[in-house]
């Protein structure tokens, strides 16, 4: 009689299994719509950017990764090119290239992006706030203009890097 019992338990632990496995699913779709402003995670899925300044002023790098809830982080450093002392910060233009920049979308100042007295700068690592690759607010692909907060020094376009 004892042993009779068990494919019925056994039945019951997958139907549990099942069931909770069902109920983490929900969880995650609703913490995904909550956390990215009622948008679904697909609409932010993982990404990876590269700005690379290639002088021959000013020379540096920085990669930009998206998780799938549309959080951006931002790591680089400038190897040459800035002035000692100088804080330095990063702006988003709505134009189609450099040369056609329009009006500013985004605006960041780097914590920690500071020049050296050898022209470049310690490597950072940063999170964006409200910065987004992709989706319906993506920034992949517009122009990624240096400042010293005076003047435009340098620009690129945000590029979409293989990871």
């Amino acid at each position: 009689m004892k042993w009779t019992c068990i494919p019925f338990l056994f039945s019951l632990v997958v139907a549990y299994t099942e069931l909770k496995n069902i109920e983490a699913k929900e969880d995650v779709m609703e913490s995904a719509e909550l956390s990215s402003g009622g948008m679904l995670a697909q609409d932010y899925y993982p990404a990876v950017a590269l700005a690379e300044f290639t002088g021959p002023n000013i020379i540096g790098e920085f990669h930009f990764v998206q998780d799938s809830l549309g959080d951006t982080v931002a790591t680089g450093a400038f190897q040459k090119g800035l002035s000692p002392g100088q804080h330095y910060l990063f702006k988003f233009y709505d134009g189609p290239n450099c040369k056609r920049l329009g009006k500013v979308v985004v605006e960041h100042d780097f914590e920690n992006l500071l020049g050296l007295s050898t022209g470049g700068t310690v490597p950072i690592q940063e999170k964006l706030d409200s910065v987004h690759l992709t989706g319906v607010d993506g920034l992949m692909g517009l122009p990624w203009v240096l400042s010293d907060g005076r003047r435009d020094l340098a620009c690129v376009l945000l590029k979409k890097n293989s990871i």
